[in-house]
């Protein structure tokens, strides 16, 4: 990692919020909402990328470095992270777009989270990271598409992969429904590592199925058979 962030130009939120308003008009309208950052010591936890800190990221649509202040006294067990760990506003991590509903907020400040994992920065609450994994079928599958190559899945997961692997195989359901391909549960011989072991880490469900899919053609353009994979966006 450079060890450097770069805050997202205004217009660069704007897909969440057509309506996205400027700073300027800001305290004029008590209704808008913003983000803001706050840096946490490394008491919370260990960070991702030494050069770069741990942060949270919070929706207010008051002056944040009051709102920052009041979260340093409260007491409430959901504003522990901040309480006991905030050191300081970082203003220059947080852009200067504004938004008329908490509801477009939130969903800039899942925006802007996933461009700070990608850049090394560990937010607090998106800890979640995705890798891409492939496991072998038995012929039992059908027939191959090309006899020198066999069956596989390919998925993607936050889970870690060995405990993916035992959610197939064992028709786990969890309290929404199955959460289990049928492929591998009928079929699965076992994880293949050696087709997998250089993907990457990464930091949103969009770019983990991205390369999902990208694997997924790779691995169809040398002649295996393959299942899963999402459907292009």
């Amino acid at each position: 990692m450079s060890g450097t962030f770069t805050v997202p130009a205004p217009g660069s939120l704007d897909a969440v919020n057509p309506a996205v308003r400027t700073e300027s008009r800001l305290d004029s309208h008590r209704d808008q909402f913003r983000l803001f950052v706050v840096e946490l010591s490394d008491d919370v936890g260990q960070r991702r990328n030494p050069e770069l800190p741990n942060v949270l990221i919070e929706v207010t649509d008051r002056d944040h470095h009051e709102r920052f202040a009041e979260l340093k006294r409260s007491k409430w067990k959901r504003n522990a992270d901040i309480a006991n760990y905030g050191l300081k506003v970082r203003d220059d991590l947080a852009p200067a777009a504004t938004w008329s509903t908490r509801h477009e907020a939130r969903q800039a400040k899942r925006a802007l989270a996933a461009e700070m994992n990608r850049s090394g920065i560990t937010v607090m609450g998106f800890h979640a990271t995705w890798r891409v994994y492939v496991i072998e079928l038995s012929d039992d599958t059908g027939q191959r598409k090309n006899p020198e190559y066999p069956w596989v899945y390919v998925g993607e997961t936050s889970h870690s992969i060995e405990h993916r692997y035992d959610q197939h195989t064992s028709a786990y359901r969890n309290k929404y429904g199955p959460v289990f391909n049928k492929d591998v549960y009928r079929h699965a011989v076992g994880l293949r590592p050696d087709l997998y072991a250089d993907e990457p880490e990464l930091h949103s469900k969009e770019e983990s199925e991205d390369a999902e899919r990208a694997v997924i053609d790779r691995l169809r353009s040398i002649g295996y058979s393959v299942k899963g994979g999402h459907k292009s966006r």
